[in-house]
């Protein structure tokens, strides 16, 4: 009977091991330090068998037209089709600063040059507010054709690091913290590739748009 106990404690023992070990949710560190990140990362909607779902990588994008990218990417508070009747739209400011612009310019262009059909670019900007809790700007890009995606996971998201347990906001850069309040749009908009959002979305406010596809046509001029 002794021994069934020491074997079921051995096995747990080793699940637990096994259990704490943290799973590589990435494929490639592209660049990392304390505050910020970008990396690839398998697409879960990625199937090699269904050319489809494959995107257009590797990449070469110059550095004019990332930035011109970057520097043309807005975010706006959400507000309902109901809510504009009694209010006007909220104010549109840029998403990045020139520092995170030169960032993300750098090291996206080449983590999209390294990438792999099946994978996206994920990328984490962070500042420290105190010992315990940061400000947390995430997202993820990938081209599809000639399309440029980018989503903004998080938004200068307050996060307060748990004293237990994984630390989410680093390992998930793709997923939002919160629930999503906030809408990112390009300027001049006539770049951008419409998504489909139903009218009652629209109405009841809940068609936000942390999504921007842009057409690279518009880009090509500063293809070097």
């Amino acid at each position: 009977m002794r021994k069934s106990w020491v074997s079921i404690g051995g096995l747990c023992a080793v699940l637990f091991v096994a259990g704490c070990a943290a799973p590589q949710f990435y494929a490639q560190v592209v660049y990392e330090d304390p505050a910020a990140f970008v990396r690839l990362e398998r697409s879960p909607a990625a199937r090699a068998d269904e050319p489809q779902t494959l995107h257009a990588h590797p990449a070469h994008l110059t550095d004019e037209q990332l930035t011109h990218i970057f520097n043309g990417l807005f975010v706006q508070e959400t507000r309902s089709a109901l809510l504009l009747l009694f209010m006007e739209p909220a104010q549109i400011v840029p998403a990045f600063t020139e520092k995170e612009v030169a960032f993300l310019t750098q090291h996206i262009g080449t983590a999209l040059r390294k990438a792999m059909p099946e994978e996206v670019v994920t990328f984490y900007l962070s500042t420290p507010l105190n010992a315990t809790t940061r400000e947390v700007t995430s997202g993820a890009v990938f081209l599809q054709k000639e399309q440029f995606h980018f989503m903004l996971s998080n938004y200068r998201t307050v996060y307060s690091i748990p004293p237990f347990g994984m630390i989410y906001d680093r390992r998930h850069p793709s997923y939002s913290l919160t629930p999503r309040t906030l809408d990112v749009v390009f300027e001049p908009s006539d770049y951008t590739i419409p998504n489909t959002v139903s009218f009652l979305e629209r109405l009841l406010g809940e068609a936000h748009e942390e999504k921007v596809i842009l057409d690279l046509s518009h880009f090509s001029a500063m293809r070097m």
